[in-house]
């Protein structure tokens, strides 16, 4: 199992955002933090990418932070 993290800019206004990456067939989003207040939600999941909704859209350029969780990969 190995965790991938990453950051993500977020352009002001935007009420949602794509991760893209290498993950697997089968992984879990383990968390996804903003760096303004709002609620989250993970959906749209495949093996390169997963979306992320935001109740309240950045008021300014944002970050989102985000970990996802890759099992049956050995950990870096």
């Amino acid at each position: 199992m190995a965790i991938r993290t990453g950051t993500l800019a977020v352009a002001a206004g935007s009420p949602n955002a794509t991760v893209t990456g290498t993950f697997a067939a089968s992984y879990e989003v383990i968390g996804v933090t903003a760096d303004w207040v709002t609620a989250v939600l993970v959906s749209g999941k495949t093996a390169t990418q997963f979306s992320v909704t935001f109740g309240t859209p950045p008021p300014v350029a944002g970050n989102i932070d985000w970990a996802v969780v890759l099992p049956n990969v050995p950990a870096t």
